[in-house]
Parts: structure tokens; C-alpha cells; sequence
């Protein structure tokens, strides 16, 4: 679990931060809307993922 990772919507002024659990929530009507989403970390890679390809878990890789 990863606490304070940013959480951006395509691209957008819509972005979000996990919590100290890792977890976030992003409303249903802001993410049905949404393509992609890109979670920065300090420490990890970022990654970008299509809508479609997400799952309940997202991974994030140490450099």
C-alpha cells in the first residue's frame, strides 16, 4: 500500500491522493467520464493505465 501517491484523470485539473491505507476513491460520474489515469509516486514509476484495463489493484514497480 502506497500512502500519498497522486492520482491524475486524463491529464485533467481532476486529481486525487491515496490516503494513509494506499486507497483511494474517485466518484463513478468523474471516472465513467475518464480514459486514462496516471499514478505518480516519489520512489516508484509512474504508470498510466487505460480505464478499460482497470482492476481493483494497481501495481506500482520500485526504480
Amino acid at each position: 500500500m502506497v500512502a500519498g501517491a497522486k492520482i491524475q484523470l486524463d491529464n485533467s485539473n481532476f486529481v486525487y491522493y491515496t490516503g494513509i491505507n494506499g486507497t483511494c476513491q474517485i466518484p463513478k460520474s468523474i471516472l465513467a467520464n475518464a480514459k486514462s489515469i496516471k499514478i505518480e509516486c516519489i520512489s516508484f514509476k509512474t504508470k498510466k493505465i487505460n480505464i478499460s484495463e482497470l482492476n481493483s489493484k494497481i501495481i506500482l514497480g520500485n526504480w
